[in-house]
């Protein structure tokens, strides 16, 4: 009976172990996630920001080709009412 007990105590502690590892790879595994969302949410203002600064970049150019485009007419139009936004 003692054998029997002994066994059982065993298999009971190597469970026991078993299980305190797998709660730590849990543990682990969700500070991954965490981090790696984190990561990603960064990437994607990261990404947002610079297709704005793209878009405005743009359409400095096209502002500006505009401008030296423009006749003296309408140059002088501009100077005195504003660049029109089309």
């Amino acid at each position: 009976m003692n054998a029997l007990q002994d066994e059982l105590d065993q298999l009971r502690a190597e469970k026991d172990a078993e299980l305190q590892r797998l709660q730590e790879k849990n543990e682990n595994l969700r500070t991954d996630v965490d981090r790696l969302q984190n990561e990603k949410r960064l990437i994607l203002k990261q990404r947002e920001e610079k297709q704005e600064l793209a878009q405005y970049a743009e359409e400095q150019r096209s502002a500006e080709q505009r401008r030296r485009e423009a006749g003296l007419a309408t140059r002088a139009r501009w100077v005195l009412f504003g660049m029109d936004d089309d």
